[in-house]
This record gives C-alpha cells, structure tokens and sequence, in this order.
C-alpha cells in the first residue's frame, strides 16, 4: 500500500504529507514526481474523493491516478 510513496521524490514528499494530513476525508488534487526503478523521472496526477452517508460519515474514498510523460506540461 505504500508502493506509491516510496517511489514518490523526497522533494515532493514534504509537499504532498501535509496535504495528505490535513485533507483526510476531503477531496484533493495533486502532481508530483515519481521515481521508476530505472531512476527515471514521470509526472503523477491525483484525485482524491470521499463519499459521505446522510450523516456526514465517510463510507468510502477512491482515487485517480494517471501517469504523465517525464516532464510536466503548463
């Protein structure tokens, strides 16, 4: 389950944990780099989503993920 973390750039860590720790239940985007066992660079773009019941209890969170080319576009 961590496979995604562990492969992600330590420069792109200290920027993304927060994120991640703040936003628990709420929806989130984020890029960042991720490094492949050949040690070359590619871009990642995530959504986060929550569904909540009636009562406002989160009953289940998903994620996209998709994959970039090795530099990112703007």
């Amino acid at each position: 389950p961590d496979d995604w973390w562990q492969a992600m750039h330590p420069e792109d860590q200290i920027t993304i944990l927060p994120l991640i720790q703040t936003q628990q239940n709420q929806a989130w985007d984020a890029e960042y780099r991720i490094i492949r066992p050949d040690g070359s660079l590619r871009w990642i773009s995530r959504s986060r989503f929550s569904d909540s019941q009636c009562a406002g209890e989160v009953y289940r969170i998903a994620g996209i993920a998709l994959i970039s080319l090795p530099f990112k576009h703007d």
